[in-house]
């Protein structure tokens, strides 16, 4: 394998490694980055070494994006399923063992909203979007095959975001559930990822069924300057993680917002000891009894154990997380990491 060193580091919880890497020098993850070098936006496979923190693109798995872009799904046949960064009007699907794409471009009164989630009980792939006139959310659902377009859902909100995929959630169903976080922002297309100056937050978490795509439960938090956004489950306290982003016209109030909520049986609750990190969480993973939030702005890596904040971490511009295996991941930006910016989200290839 050809691989070339990029300036980019990574900050390493020492969380016990599982027997999955022993011995390894390195893990894999895929993600999607700037070369600030030639200004191309790529996506492909990273190798992360965990003792030294440096970051090594696998030549031989890379692409060449249209744009900037930001969520990431592994479909369950090996592809790679890359969404163009909100408002966005593009998706990729990508084969990277022969190199294959896919790819799905949209009219200009439908924004993606930067998220794309598989749900191989339905072979299909779903899309968070907004309709520009209306400014309704819906999940766009699409073949996993032939990309051929399928009934949309409402989201009941507006801006949708993050999706996740599980087999149950506590307190709301024994079946497969679809989470969607709206977040609330009333976009133009003439302000662009800005919200709508004056515009009242109205963010929202929604469960569905995914067989029916009915609505199972709808969550709202009381400080309406909270956008929800990011969304992990830990499966050890059967917990569901929302990373949040502060959007008050008071900057005073965004730095001492909290970046973590969690539902769990079925409330939906703040984290009050995450306040204070200025009120922007870039992602979050589950990790041991609890989550990790990258709080992006404030350079600083979140750990919160049983609902109490146990551990920050200096983390420069911290961005995407990954737990693969056992193995907590943070991408951070060093001043000197000159050649390659990270984007917010990276996919585990294993675990």
């Amino acid at each position: 394998m050809n691989r070339r060193l990029f300036c980019a580091s990574l900050a390493v919880l020492g969380l016990p490694l599982c027997p999955l890497w022993a011995g390894q020098s390195t893990v894999p993850v895929w993600g999607t980055w700037r070369n600030t070098i030639d200004g191309r936006y790529m996506a492909g496979l990273l190798q992360v070494n965990p003792g030294s923190g440096a970051v090594l693109v696998d030549e031989g798995h890379q692409l060449p994006l249209p744009g900037r872009a930001h969520g990431l799904a592994k479909g369950s046949d090996g592809s790679l399923w890359i969404a163009a960064r909100r408002p966005g009007d593009w998706l990729i699907r990508w084969q990277p063992a022969s190199g294959a794409t896919q790819r799905l471009w949209f009219e200009p009164d439908v924004a993606l909203n930067g998220h794309v989630c598989c749900a191989p009980q339905r072979h299909a792939i779903a899309l968070t979007a907004t309709n520009h006139e209306t400014g309704e959310g819906s999940i766009k659902w699409y073949d996993e095959h032939t990309l051929d377009s399928q009934p949309a859902w409402p989201t009941h909100g507006i801006e949708p975001h993050a999706m996740l995929l599980l087999p149950s959630l506590p307190a709301v169903s024994t079946r497969p559930v679809l989470v969607v976080a709206n977040g609330g922002l009333l976009q133009k297309p003439e302000t662009g990822r800005a919200r709508v100056p004056g515009s009242v937050v109205d963010s929202s978490l929604c469960a569905f069924d995914l067989e029916t795509g009915s609505l199972l439960r709808r969550w709202a938090l009381q400080d309406r300057h909270l956008s929800l956004r990011h969304l992990a489950f830990n499966t050890t306290t059967c917990e569901l993680g929302v990373a949040l982003q502060a959007h008050s016209d008071d900057m005073a109030v965004n730095h001492y917002s909290p970046l973590l909520a969690v539902v769990a049986q079925g409330k939906l609750s703040l984290v009050q000891g995450t306040a204070g990190f200025q009120g922007y969480a870039g992602d979050i993973t589950a990790c041991a009894s609890g989550f990790a939030v990258a709080a992006t702005q404030a350079s600083r890596l979140l750990v919160v154990n049983g609902g109490q904040l146990t551990r920050v971490v200096d983390a420069p511009q911290v961005c995407a997380l990954a737990q693969p295996a056992g193995q907590l991941l943070a991408g951070v930006q060093q001043a000197d990491s000159l050649s390659l910016e990270l984007d917010n989200h990276w996919v585990s290839v294993q675990g």
